[in-house]
This record gives structure tokens, C-alpha cells and sequence, in this order.
């Protein structure tokens, strides 16, 4: 499982208080996550129906908050998109993404269906929001 820490501050932040080598490592793990998650829903999306094994594939890999902000980040970019169902766009907008850090944009999952991504979410949501804290892995 990747262990980088999350970093949840702008570049800008990060190069005033000397952490940018925190927030490229953060950066670094978010796009292996964006990838992972495209990746799994390709890998899982058969006869019309997106299998939950996805979700499992990329919970292996990443930490819940890392693979929640790649997803929040995600919609929040397309929120817009009709094929995004509201109740994903809320829980989207509770999660802290930074709207003025500039490389967000190379972590947004693109190469799927944004109907496919929204039921993604709803997996994942269904998944990973009643483990215990303990197996999150999180810092």
C-alpha cells in the first residue's frame, strides 16, 4: 500500500514553508491514484455493469483519504456533468480538495465515463466509509 502522507496544502504553501518535497511525493501518489482507479474501472466495467471488485483493487493500493480526495477532486471538476448524481456532488463538496492549487488538474480521473466514475463513487462511498478507522491506514 502506498504510505505518502496526503498532502492537502497549495504548491504555493508547500514552497513558503519548505515542504515541497512533501507535496510532490503527495502529488506524485495522487496521480498513481487517478491512474489506479481508471485502470480499475476498466478492468471491472463488463456487460453493462461495473463490478465492485474495482473498488477493492484500488483500496489494496491506496489509503481512504488519498483514493477520497482523487475522487472529490474529480467531480468537483466536472460537478456540471448530468451524469454526476447529486448525492455524489454533495459528498464531494464536503471533502477539503484546494481549489487554487494549479496542478490538481493531473489528478482528475478522465479516461472514463463519467456515468462509470459516478458509480464508482457510490462504491467506493458504500465500501470504504464503514471500515474501521484502524484499517484505513491513514495518518
Amino acid at each position: 500500500m502506498n504510505r505518502t502522507p496526503l498532502y492537502k496544502q497549495t504548491f504555493a504553501y508547500a514552497q513558503e514553508h519548505g515542504e515541497t518535497a512533501k507535496y510532490n511525493a503527495s502529488l506524485q501518489a495522487n496521480i498513481a491514484c487517478k491512474e489506479a482507479i481508471e485502470a480499475a474501472i476498466r478492468d471491472n466495467y463488463h456487460d453493462y455493469c461495473l463490478d465492485a471488485a474495482g473498488v477493492r483493487q484500488v483500496a489494496a493500493q491506496f489509503t481512504r483519504a488519498r483514493i477520497f480526495h482523487v475522487l472529490a477532486n474529480t467531480v468537483q471538476s466536472i460537478a456540471r456533468d448530468g451524469r454526476i448524481s447529486r448525492n455524489s456532488r454533495e459528498w464531494a463538496e464536503k471533502v477539503p480538495v484546494s481549489p487554487e492549487d494549479q496542478y490538481r488538474v493531473y489528478f482528475r480521473v478522465t479516461q472514463v465515463n463519467p456515468g462509470l466514475l459516478d458509480i464508482f463513487v457510490r462504491q467506493t462511498r458504500a465500501a470504504l466509509e464503514k471500515r474501521p478507522r484502524e484499517q484505513q491506514m491513514e495518518r
